[in-house]
């Protein structure tokens, strides 16, 4: 380990000269924020990494749009529609052009170059692409391009309200908002709970044109009076899959109903998402179906009747650029051994990861586990304060903790800077979540089509319910799918249809396989070397 430590030291002390002094005096140590059992300091939370400044967190991951090149593009909806190959095309404004050439911006991206002329034009519209593709972007773009040709002076009450599931979505477009709008007169504020709200009621009243927040922290203002939506134009939901779920659409309907908010047809409203449920059934969850009626039942109730609609690729797919790897484990025991294994060869390659646990207990102890074994690394979950999630944030993406570790509140939306490797130690619980999930979490790599690597630690006894919907997913996103996952599938499906002779044929083969080690094994369907769509033989067959 110290080898990888004494690799990745030149990056991480540029960052500490240039940003912040982050030591703890009494342990010497860098990783005390995460095991605060190191030393008394600690312990006592009186050490200095607990009072961090953060320093600059602008960094940017270089686009690589030609990836979208064969993206299919599906529009449909009210009027006629254009594609903007630059974002000259779209009458940009100069100033705006710049901050775009700054962050590196050079050709529109599939997404981008249908959504920005809809949007500049007023129309209602739902986007949907795959992770990293520049959602944020199409729709912040045509947001401030419509502020600055407004020149209307700042006021407390929003011109445009976009709404997040989660605090860092939140910060995240807040960044980019700022960044985008760099020399101009427009403000974006970001509103979220887990902090003091008096210090966000005073930004809204010295100038908010964009409002950035999660539902609960604007519904809250708006409750007290403390935000009027009067003079709003423009609301975006993103995420929207996840909005709109019933978790959240009847808080969204008290924010846009019970309050001074314009109607839909005095508004505009968008939606972005990477998935939308489909009717297409790959697992037990016998709800899919609900899903999309409810689903599209809540997109009518927001958003005018003429809406455009946008989909770019297959839905339920995952990004070309992200190589997929699943390890078969057969022991419980052994899994941190196999994690602690990979994370050592991704961080020689200094690659920045991330590790999803299921469950903030199990997040909490992988974490101090790799902490006392001097590991740089850093955690997220529901349990920490907000000022400790910024925190970890900021030290992931500055490379000062090129390893965090943390539970699904960064599987949807994050733009993580530079990220080359997400590892699933524990897949998705279909019981709580679906494959979604999955697609979310491994969408944190190869962003904006740069190449990722996601690895998958297969737990015998636990996940063998999600075999189809991986060997289905994979299959239709052109990936290498594990001889022993397929035939896994095959065991399962033949038990269910009653064959249980050939289900034990079946499993004996699995056993030999998973045997030689899962990592190394994998094929690819070929026909006439082109990799062969393999969804088909399981397509026809009864759900497991």
């Amino acid at each position: 380990m110290d080898s990888t430590i004494h690799k990745l030291e030149g990056l991480r002390l540029q960052n500490l000269q240039n940003n912040v002094h982050y030591t703890c005096s009494p342990c010497g140590k860098h990783n005390c924020f995460v095991c605060l059992t190191k030393c008394e300091a600690c312990r006592n939370l009186n050490c200095s990494c607990r009072t961090i400044e953060y320093g600059n967190e602008i960094s940017r991951v270089k686009p690589k749009p030609s990836i979208y090149n064969n993206s299919l593009i599906k529009v449909g909806g009210v009027g006629d529609f254009c594609e903007i190959k630059s974002f000259r095309d779209a009458n940009l404004p100069e100033v705006l052009i710049e901050n775009l050439r700054k962050l590196l911006y050079k050709v529109p991206t599939p997404v981008q170059s249908i959504a920005i002329p809809i949007l500049l034009e007023g129309k209602d519209l739902v986007a949907r692409a795959e992770t990293g593709s520049g959602k944020t972007a199409a729709f912040l773009i045509p947001i401030v391009s419509t502020l600055i040709k407004r020149k209307t002076v700042n006021s407390m009450n929003p011109f445009a309200v976009i709404l997040t599931p989660t605090r860092e979505l939140a910060l995240q477009i807040e960044r980019e908002a700022l960044l985008l709008t760099e020399n101009t007169f427009i403000k974006p504020v970001c509103t979220y709970g887990g902090i003091t709200i008096g210090h966000q009621k005073k930004k809204i009243a010295k100038g908010c044109d964009i409002l950035i927040g999660t539902l609960g922290r604007i519904l809250h203002l708006a409750k007290q009076s403390m935000l009027s939506l009067k003079e709003l134009k423009i609301l975006i939901i993103d995420e929207g899959d996840h909005m709109l779920d019933k978790n959240f659409v009847k808080d969204i309907g008290k924010l846009v109903h019970d309050f001074d908010m314009p109607e839909k047809s005095l508004r505009q409203t968008a939606l972005f998402c990477a998935t939308i449920p489909t009717t297409q059934i790959i697992h037990d969850d016998k709800g899919v179906k609900k899903k999309l009626a409810f689903f599209t039942d809540t997109v009518c109730m927001f958003l005018n009747d003429t809406y455009c609609h946008v989909d770019v690729g297959n839905n339920l797919v995952t990004p070309k650029s992200i190589i997929q790897q699943f390890l078969f484990v057969d022991k419980l025991e052994l899994k941190f051994q196999l994690l602690e294994k990979k994370i050592a060869e991704e961080l020689s390659n200094e690659n920045k990861t991330i590790v999803f646990i299921e469950t903030i207990k199990e997040t909490i102890k992988v974490a101090q586990q790799l902490c006392i074994k001097d590991y740089p690394v850093t955690v997220i979950h529901g349990r920490r304060t907000q000022n400790d999630r910024k925190q970890a944030m900021y030290e992931f993406n500055e490379g000062l903790k090129p390893l965090l570790i943390c539970t699904n509140v960064s599987a949807r939306g994050l733009d993580i800077f530079e990220v080359k490797t997400v590892i699933n130690y524990n897949l998705p619980n279909l019981t709580h979540d679906d494959i979604r999930t999955y697609v979310y979490r491994i969408g944190r790599a190869g962003r904006i089509g740069n190449p990722g690597k996601s690895i998958s630690l297969f737990l015998k006894g636990r996940d063998e319910v999600l075999a189809k919907p991986l060997v289905v997913l994979l299959g239709g996103s052109q990936q290498e799918v594990p001889t022993w996952l397929e035939e896994l599938c095959l065991v399962r499906e033949m038990a269910k249809l009653g064959n249980y002779s050939q289900a034990i044929y079946e499993t004996k083969r699995v056993a030999m396989l998973t045997e030689k080690n899962s990592s190394d094994d994998t094929r690819r369907f070929e026909d006439k070397g082109k990799v062969k769509d393999i969804s088909y033989r399981f397509s026809k067959l009864t759900p497991i």
